[in-house]
């Protein structure tokens, strides 16, 4: 269903969040990381990536 989407896919869809700044830093950080650096937010704060259809 479409809201059970975790945070990180409805944030690349568009949706308006509110959002605080940490967050937006750290899915703007998970765009631009390599596969290392992918890995290592994945294992810090997998909570917000859970389920993503973009990973």
């Amino acid at each position: 269903m479409e809201n059970e989407k975790c945070l990180y896919d409805r944030w690349v869809d568009g949706w308006k969040l509110n959002l605080n700044k940490f967050t937006i830093t750290l899915f703007q950080l998970f765009q631009y990381a390599d596969g290392n650096n992918k890995s290592k937010i994945l294992e810090a704060w997998g909570e917000y990536f859970t389920g993503s259809e973009y990973i």
